[in-house]
């Protein structure tokens, strides 16, 4: 058996082409690249943001990663959660919503023209 494409749901696609992404998402994106699998992002229109984010970086080129982190306390002591990953345009094949099928480089003026209805 053999993968195709792998699907990727965005939180939000950002003005850059990379995307917000739940946890885990960016291993799924480095490995289908590692392997030539296009790695597809599906999301909603209403997810395409005008504004960057400051120090977009992956987990892996972070000096701090705590501030990736939420660190709780329970019963059993202290756990670490990752609420989300930021994957960069160059992981990224194809992005899909209900408006239509864009590659990375197009996400600005997409967003610029969403903006203008």
């Amino acid at each position: 058996h053999k993968c195709h494409s792998v699907l990727i749901s965005s939180d939000c696609i950002l003005k850059t082409g990379g995307i917000l992404c739940p946890s885990g998402s960016l291993m799924l994106a480095i490995m289908s690249r590692r392997h030539n699998i296009p790695v597809i992002i599906i999301s909603r229109n209403y997810c395409l943001s005008d504004k960057i984010l400051l120090n977009q970086k992956p987990l892996t080129t972070s000096i701090n990663p705590a501030e990736y982190f939420k660190i709780s306390h329970n019963d059993f002591g202290l756990y670490i959660t990752k609420e989300n990953d930021f994957i960069e345009p160059k992981y990224i094949s194809l992005m899909v919503t209900e408006r239509g099928c864009w590659m990375t480089e197009e996400i600005s003026h997409v967003q610029d023209q969403y903006r203008s209805y």
